[in-house]
């Protein structure tokens, strides 16, 4: 059993870095440079994956919120509308950030008057990278306790708070599953 440690935050004197945040910027970086290297060796330019990259996080981070704030909740963020604003408060969703990606994707190929055809070979780029980067995200999961997990008997459990919690983001098939299982 891999044992209990959390790390949240760290303090630089009156700077404090949130541990999930890095996770996430990392995870970004990561696909971002995966796919770029990607289509490089197939003789591609990667000019056109960072651009859509950069679409595609904008729209992915206003995904995230919004369905954190419709979906979990509303009556919060009804009854305190700034709040919405104030994602250093907490609340993102993967899904949605997910489902704004592929928003803004879409918008930034019909901006561009691209096909979805010609796209192809960047989608492929895409996919490739999204695992890798989706399961580096998850490690700043993982270390900040977002999700406490149920009682199982998997290898590489991990003890959390009188619960036992998979390692999603060491295991394949589960790279597009939440932790929470």
């Amino acid at each position: 059993m891999i044992p209990w440690f959390e790390l949240r935050v760290i303090h630089l004197g009156p700077i404090t870095i949130y541990v999930w945040g890095v996770f996430v910027a990392l995870a970004i970086l990561l696909g971002v440079v995966l796919a770029a290297r990607f289509v490089r060796r197939r003789g591609l330019s990667a000019d056109l994956i960072i651009d859509a990259a950069f679409w595609m996080v904008v729209g992915g981070l206003t995904g995230a919120r919004l369905l954190h704030v419709f979906a979990y909740e509303p009556e919060y963020f009804l009854a305190s509308p700034l709040e919405i604003f104030k994602v250093w408060h907490g609340g993102l969703s993967s899904f949605g950030g997910m489902i704004g990606g592929v928003l803004a994707l879409l918008l930034f190929l019909r901006l561009r008057r691209m096909r979805l055809a010609t796209f192809a070979p960047y989608l492929y780029a895409i996919f490739f990278a999204l695992p890798f980067a989706w399961g580096f995200g998850r490690i700043g999961c993982f270390l900040t306790k977002m999700h406490p997990g149920i009682h199982n008997s998997v290898m590489g459990r991990v003890w959390i708070w009188d619960s036992l919690k998979r390692f999603c983001f060491l295991r394949w098939a589960e790279f597009f599953c939440s932790c929470d299982v």
